[in-house]
């Protein structure tokens, strides 16, 4: 569901989300969480409850935690200024913290790329698969969402112009 989450953002949604997040800076990532909240909402996923505490602080969706496929998804913002590869590390810390807190085999983490070169993350998953990472008996599913509608065409950008997080 989050991989079609991504494909709609980028195949249709990048300039709108891009200008929320550039309208208000101070509060873009709660309005992209938002978003990204309702739609889970919208294709069945019950109430995805934003900034449920936790004993490690407030995951930023928590959801179906009794059912077959429970969600604890943290989500960052990654603009290579401020929101730089230190913060997106600090949100897979956390996303391994609430997956731990809430005993779920899996976590999550999405970031939404707004900076126009890709985000990439280096993972030893093979390639075609999500990024992840076990970290002792949890997994981090990694999720890039292109989110920039600046980004230059796959014809005219280099394969230097991108940021890698290993």
């Amino acid at each position: 569901m989050l991989l079609r989450y991504k494909r709609l953002v980028e195949w249709f949604d990048r300039e709108r989300l891009f200008e929320v997040a550039e309208h208000d800076s101070r509060r873009s990532e709660a309005n992209l969480d938002r978003d990204l909240r309702r739609f889970l909402l919208e294709r069945g996923v019950d109430f995805p409850f934003s900034q449920a505490e936790s004993p490690s602080g407030k995951v930023d969706v928590v959801a179906g935690l009794d059912s077959p496929d429970p969600l604890s998804l943290e989500i960052k913002l990654f603009d290579a200024h401020d929101k730089d590869k230190a913060y997106i590390r600090t949100g897979f810390n956390q996303a391994l913290s609430y997956a731990s807190d809430y005993g779920l085999p899996a976590g999550y983490l999405a970031v939404f790329n707004l900076a126009p070169e890709p985000l990439i993350f280096e993972t030893s998953a093979p390639s075609g698969q999500v990024p992840a990472v076990q970290v002792g008996e949890r997994t981090i599913f990694l999720l890039t969402i292109e989110t920039n509608p600046n980004s230059p065409s796959a014809s005219k950008r280099r394969q230097a112009d991108r940021h890698v997080i290993d």
